[in-house]
This record gives structure tokens, sequence and C-alpha cells, in this order.
């Protein structure tokens, strides 16, 4: 009998210090949790939602300007100066942050910078490329 009552003293005290244990760490990532808020939580993922879909866009208009559906730059100038400034507002919502966050942005927003300088090249080779082919049939359609 007395060996049974150890077996169930030590199994109940087994129960209780795993639920001091398991209520301590609950309350630790209570804790924690709450020092993230919740609006700029969704700011910062509707930021990069936003991100996506704009990145999606710019692709979508240079393949409907290479196939030449659109002729004008007016949208793809839109989408990318709205994606360029997302890096930035990314950056005002955080309290303080860390090193790998600056730097992702940071790459983040060089990135941007690259793609705007190759989209930049892309419409000046395009157009030069236009303006050619129009003089070509130009010179071909006038009488010598």
């Amino acid at each position: 009998m007395n060996k049974a009552m150890r077996i169930f003293s030590t199994c109940k005290c087994k129960s209780i210090f795993l639920l001091i244990v398991s209520c301590v760490v609950i309350a630790f990532l209570y804790s924690k949790g709450q020092g993230v808020s919740q609006l700029k939580h969704e700011k910062v993922l509707q930021y990069h939602a936003d991100w996506h879909y704009l990145t999606s866009k710019v692709s979508q208009e240079l393949l409907e300007t290479r196939a030449g559906l659109v002729l004008n730059y007016d949208e793809l100038n839109t989408y990318s100066r709205k994606s360029s400034r997302l890096s930035k507002l990314y950056l005002r919502e955080v309290d303080s942050p860390s090193q790998a966050m600056i730097y992702a942005l940071s790459s983040l927003d060089a990135l941007f910078v690259l793609k705007n300088k190759m989209l930049e090249q892309y419409k000046t080779k395009l157009s030069i490329f236009r303006n050619s082919a129009n003089y070509f049939l130009y010179l071909n359609q006038s009488p010598h």
C-alpha cells in the first residue's frame, strides 16, 4: 500500500509540475504576443500583399506592352511608382526593426531601383524600335 501511494503522489506531483510549467509558458507566450500590435501586423501583411499585387501588375503590363496591346506606359509607370514606395512604408510600421529586417528591406529597395532602371531601359529601347520600324515603313512607301 505504501508503494502504491508513492507512485500515486509522484504522478500527482508530475501532473502539477507540468500544469505549472504549461501555465508559465502560456503566460510568457501571451506577453510576447502582445508586443506586436495587431493593427501594425495587419498593415505589414497588407503591404506585403500589395507588393505582390503590384509586382504582378507590372509584369502583366510589360507583357501587354511587349505584345503591342498597350501603346502607352501610364499604367506601367503608376504600378512601378507604387511598388517602389512600399519598402519605405514597411519600415514605418516596425517600431524597432532588427538588422536582418533592415538588410532585407534595403535589398528590396535596391531591387525596386534595379527593376525601375530596367523598365526605363526597356521603354527606351522599345520606343526606338517602334520609331525605327515606322520610319522604315515610311521610307519603303515613299516614291524614290
